[in-house]
């Protein structure tokens, strides 16, 4: 009997009628396992992932393959954005038995729930040198059956191998290198595997790779070095242009399958998306191009229009496939927008290089390859006229595009996921002068704790009404990066303190043996396979290099050096990991970024004329990357004050004061922008 309809994740529910008799994951299904004595399948996927769909289409579906999977093996689907835990543990055991992995991944492991075996996606037939799925179930099934010894060898084995990965191998504090160096070394390598021609790092496929983008852009912002902005500007203007952001509606896609950011796989994610508006928004605060405020603008529509839930939550994905075709939503036939467009039509097709027969796969991605001010002289007409014409064009396409069959929504809202879009909310309202960002993102706050919160914990997911499965590492450190970023360019005093909060709780839960890093699961969760601790930045960062950074800001700000110390040792435990392959230590390495430059803090007490929403939006334009902001002014009369408050009194009756720390240095206090743009000058030449 097939048990998922009882769950509500959309992409278990997406496989509840198949003839597969699945199992959610849970202690029955193992049990199950063991009282039939034999193996357990164990597949692992998500509503977006394209080759999920397939698989499960040419494979669960099927009705032979089916019974054969009932009749040898117990069968448990795991949604992978749901189990996290689940799928890093399976996914680091298909790497170490493979080299590679991804999405479908299906692990096949003993009723203990140890790993012996597992791969990707698997063809109904053989192909792609490849066996088919049948003849892998085959395979497992006969040696299970006739050498099971050999399958428990090969567990214990890979157990082992993964304990011993998890313990941190550059523990050793003399392999770190000297952060003097290493923030030079970390921009040589990523401007090493830069592509300049087209953007981005490395060949197809092309992920968006936020933290390297931010990277350079903060690296120019302290050294002034123009090849570090220009790869920045070029890789985010490369997307912005390609097919992998939506040109109608806003939004950018999971990656691109071409190195030319033509052709993505169509899913969007919510993490990608709001990892994206922070990269927009630190880029404008740097160069002031109206391009990226307006992406942000029309991205954060987008959520709006079509991520948003009735609880005020953010939704975790849109799917690639409708009807049955990947991009079929979002792509167009010539003929059709010959007519729904008219006269327009011929500038449109130039501008977004549509082809009779198609620009891939016989219909047109809308993509340029050319900026608006090129296009614009070879049209021979202004910039702006082209823009106005292009827009209208998009008035009238995006509403018909509406009434098409709309890509699935996975539902489920994340708790990590909607953390990252608060921080990002709070960015866009701080570069941006932009109240409304301020607004939804303190909306949002509000929501998260209103239905993830249990106290005096978290939940991970919710959906359809119910909160469930324990928070992980993650969830807590983008939650309080959150809060920090509210506390910093909002002023209030509940944001603070809540972040505070969230991170005495943190290191209650998820401390590891050593008291340095965070393990993934909390003390109460059950180990699989071994203690997991995540270091590697991949396309969300990892908890351990954003607790590194909560760490190091809350510590100052509170004044809890304890903390303060934490975070370096974690950043020096990593070693040189985070300098030869900053592209997968990103966090880290703007850790040694911000040590290097030296953290700021400012202490603003505001005055009746000059609020501290109105000074923060002048020393926008002077203060560095990671500079954090205090209100002093809310901490008036409370018993518990932050330690960087202290001695630091209002000046002046009239004017607004500020008290500028370098470096754990506070510099005597200024009462102008003027001054304070003079002090961050001077420390700028010193870099």
């Amino acid at each position: 009997m097939n048990l998922l309809h009882l769950e509500t994740s959309k992409y278990l529910l997406q496989h509840a009628n198949n003839p597969v008799h699945w199992w959610p994951w849970c202690d029955a299904a193992f049990e199950e396992a063991k009282r039939r004595n034999v193996p357990v399948l164990v597949s692992i996927g998500y509503t977006a992932c394209h080759w999920c769909h397939v698989m499960e289409h040419e494979s669960f579906e099927n009705a032979e393959v089916a019974a054969y999977m009932n009749e040898h093996f117990v069968n448990i689907k795991v949604d992978r954005e749901e189990r996290p835990d689940v799928d890093a543990v399976y996914m680091d055991a298909l790497q170490a038995i493979a080299g590679s992995g991804g999405w479908p991944l299906n692990m096949f492991v003993l009723p203990n729930r140890m790993p012996f075996y597992g791969g990707t996606y698997f063809p109904p037939q053989p192909a792609y040198n490849r066996p088919s799925w049948l003849q892998v179930l085959q395979s497992i099934q006969k040696t299970y059956a006739s050498n099971v010894l050999q399958l428990e060898s090969q567990a214990d084995n890979l157990a082992a191998h993964l304990a011993n990965a998890y313990q941190l191998v550059n523990k050793n504090k003399q392999n770190a290198a000297p952060i003097a160096n290493a923030e030079m070394q970390a921009t040589e390598a990523l401007l090493a595997i830069a592509d300049t021609e087209w953007g981005g790092f490395g060949n197809a496929p092309k992920f968006l790779q936020t933290g390297s983008i931010l990277y350079l852009t903060r690296h120019h912002w302290f050294t002034n070095h123009a090849p570090s902005l220009a790869q920045a500007e070029l890789t985010v203007q490369k997307m912005l242009m390609g097919g992998i952001y939506d040109q109608l509606g806003g939004g950018i896609a999971r990656y691109s399958t071409d190195k030319y950011w033509q052709a993505p796989h169509f899913e969007k994610m919510l993490y990608d998306n709001a990892l994206f508006i922070s990269t927009l928004a630190e880029l404008f605060g740097t160069t002031k191009k109206a391009e990226y405020a307006a992406a942000i603008e029309q991205t954060v529509n987008w959520l709006l229009r079509e991520m948003k839930s009735e609880y005020g939550l953010f939704y975790a994905s849109i799917d690639a496939d409708s009807e049955g075709e990947e991009g079929k939503y979002y792509t167009w036939q010539a003929q059709e927008l010959k007519e729904l467009l008219g006269a327009d039509y011929a500038i449109f097709k130039t501008v977004y290089q549509i082809e009779d027969e198609g620009n891939w796969e016989h219909t047109n991605i809308l993509w340029r390859t050319k900026t608006w001010q090129v296009l614009a002289n070879e049209l021979a007409l202004t910039e702006l006229e082209l823009q106005e014409l292009i827009a209208k064009c998009h008035q009238k396409l995006l509403p018909y595009r509406q009434l098409r069959v709309f890509p699935e929504v996975d539902d489920k809202q994340l708790l990590g996921w909607n953390a990252l879009l608060i921080a990002a909310l709070a960015s866009a309202g701080y570069h941006c002068n932009n109240s409304a960002h301020f607004s939804l993102a303190k909306q949002l706050w509000q929501a998260v704790h209103q239905h993830f919160q249990k106290t005096p914990c978290y939940f991970h997911t919710f959906t359809a009404g119910k909160a469930k499965i324990d928070a992980f590492a993650d969830d807590y450190a983008y939650l309080i990066q959150a809060g920090i970023a509210l506390a910093n360019y909002t002023g209030e005093r509940q944001y603070w303190l809540h972040a505070w909060d969230l991170q005495k709780k943190a290191i209650e839960l998820f401390s590891d043996a050593d008291g340095i890093y965070f393990y993934y699961t909390n003390q109460f969760q059950p180990v699989l396979v071994a203690k997991k601790v995540d270091t590697y930045d991949g396309a969300t960062p990892c908890a351990n290099s954003v607790f590194a950074h909560n760490l190091q800001v809350l510590g100052t700000v509170m004044g809890n050096m304890d903390w303060c110390q934490r975070a370096a040792a974690m950043v020096q435990g990593i070693g040189n990991g985070a300098i030869r392959y900053p592209n997968s230590f990103s966090g880290w390495s703007a850790w040694h970024q911000k040590q290097h430059f030296g953290s700021v803090e400012v202490v603003v007490w505001p005055t009746a004329e000059h609020s501290f929403e109105q000074i923060l939006q002048q020393l926008q334009a002077i203060a560095p990357p990671y500079t954090v902001f205090v209100n002093a002014e809310i901490w008036q009369g409370e018993t518990v004050t932050p330690a960087l408050l202290e001695g630091k009194n209002r000046t002046s009756t009239t004017d607004y004061t500020l008290y500028i720390c370098i470096q754990n240095t506070c510099l005597p206090p200024v009462n102008s922008i003027v001054s304070a743009a003079e002090i961050l000058k001077a420390r700028a030449l010193a870099y």
